[in-house]
């Protein structure tokens, strides 16, 4: 059970390889079985000698990278793996894999900006009348690079399709505070939030909203302040606005944005200095940044100059944008596009809104679905989801204007990956 990611499925690597790491994977797994332990080692990557300089902003500093995997098909994903990334060795690993449930799709984390995110959050998206939804609380520890998991608390609708598929944590302004993890459910069109203490341990959602027939809530993104909550829903074509309420921990009626039918919006950012949300959508391959009243946490329609295509206008193949990351400079930002198979990067004019693309990058890209930026904007992570370069992520050195990808190292093989994530403000 523990080798199912070896030669079953990579038959093209080296079994000798393969048979080693498994005779090891099996004894970790007889010795945690009597432990108890949750954490394995898969594979016979030696930790680095000086693990507390990963997470240093000095520059080509290594930094640990979490994995989140989906498979869509079955139930067979139910780890979340750390590795380390940089730009001049690309990514390595994985150090280890910790199981949290089935399905963790997508992570998300919170803390004060500069510190390391402690508490992180996976979303358990359930595929099967067999699998039940919900979220995954653990705790990282930096130091070791180590994942643990703190507890699950299941969607509170329940039943079948009942996993979320993205997640945000409220910001903290003290230390020890209780945090909340706002959920959107892509299958049931719902919003739920889940009070947490600060070991990451979850509670029972105590909000949720459920939204009109056809919705599928996708993305969940703060307000660079915290005052206000944005819910991107895919089929209903709007951006759901609530404020904030800090001191209940709950989600109240806020502006939100109606957008042209078959927009297909799916994930939102906000633009370095906080006057843009760019949104990307899904089947439209789109990126639109729109003007945002930070005082009345409202969002202005898209404009024609404001929007461009995050694919070639010459491809006549099928494409669907995935995610979306903006580099800390203000001036660039980056779209996955699956099955034009690339990252699309983008100039952005901050005073204007502006966008176009510069270039596409697609050496070992295929069907991206997941990628993460270094807070330091200085490497970029992908997860190839399925194609030929499927069941990997890749790591690309970007340039310090962020304009240029270069790829960095090699590719590192994962079990259909859905999502990166550096644990770091």
């Amino acid at each position: 059970r523990e080798c199912h990611t070896s030669p079953c499925v990579f038959g093209w690597k080296k079994a000798t390889q393969y048979a080693m790491v498994c005779a090891v994977n099996v004894l970790l797994l007889l010795s945690a079985g009597a432990s108890g332990a949750s954490v394995r080692q898969p594979s016979p990557f030696e930790l680095p000698a000086n693990l507390p300089r990963l997470n240093a902003t000095a520059p080509n500093a290594e930094r640990y990278i979490l994995v989140g995997a989906g498979n869509y098909q079955s139930s067979n994903t139910t780890e979340v793996h750390v590795f380390i990334a940089s730009p001049t060795a690309g990514v390595q690993g994985p150090l280890r894999s910790t199981r949290v449930g089935t399905n963790p799709s997508w992570i998300c984390g919170g803390g004060r900006k500069g510190e390391p995110k402690g508490p992180l959050y996976a979303c358990l998206e359930s595929v099967s009348q067999k699998t039940e939804g919900g979220m995954a609380g653990t705790s990282f520890d930096a130091n070791e690079g180590k994942l643990s998991l703190v507890n699950t608390a299941p969607w509170p609708a329940g039943g079948n399709h009942g996993g979320p598929a993205h997640c945000a944590v409220a910001p903290l302004s003290r230390p020890g505070e209780t945090s909340y993890v706002v959920a959107a459910n892509y299958g049931l069109g719902q919003t739920a939030v889940f009070p947490a203490d600060a070991a990451g341990k979850l509670s029972p959602s105590h909000q949720m909203l459920q939204y009109d027939d056809g919705s599928h809530a996708h993305c969940v993104a703060f307000s660079p302040d915290g005052r206000f909550v944005f819910v991107v829903d895919l089929g209903l074509d709007v951006v759901h606005g609530y404020r904030w309420n800090s001191a209940s921990g709950k989600l109240e009626p806020g502006n939100t944005l109606v957008l042209e039918a078959g927009t297909d919006p799916r994930h939102l950012t906000f633009s370095a200095d906080g006057k843009w949300g760019l949104l990307q959508t899904e089947k439209t391959s789109m990126l639109m940044a729109l003007a945002y009243d930070s005082d009345e946490g409202r969002f202005a329609q898209p404009t024609p100059a404001r929007t461009t295509s995050t694919i070639p206008g010459d491809w006549n193949g099928i494409s669907y944008g995935a995610e979306v990351r903006a580099h800390p400079n203000g001036k660039v930002v980056y779209v996955s596009n699956r099955g034009h198979d690339s990252v699309a990067v983008v100039n952005f004019d901050p005073t204007t809104g502006g966008l176009r693309v510069s270039s596409w990058q697609q050496e070992l890209i295929s069907w991206p679905r997941g990628m993460d930026l270094s807070p330091e904007g200085d490497v970029l992570v992908v997860a190839n989801q399925q194609g030929s370069h499927g069941s990997t992520i890749v790591g690309f050195a970007v340039s310090e204007s962020g304009t240029a990808l270069k790829l960095a190292g090699k590719p590192m093989e994962v079990e259909e990956p859905t999502d990166v994530v550096f644990p770091t403000e």
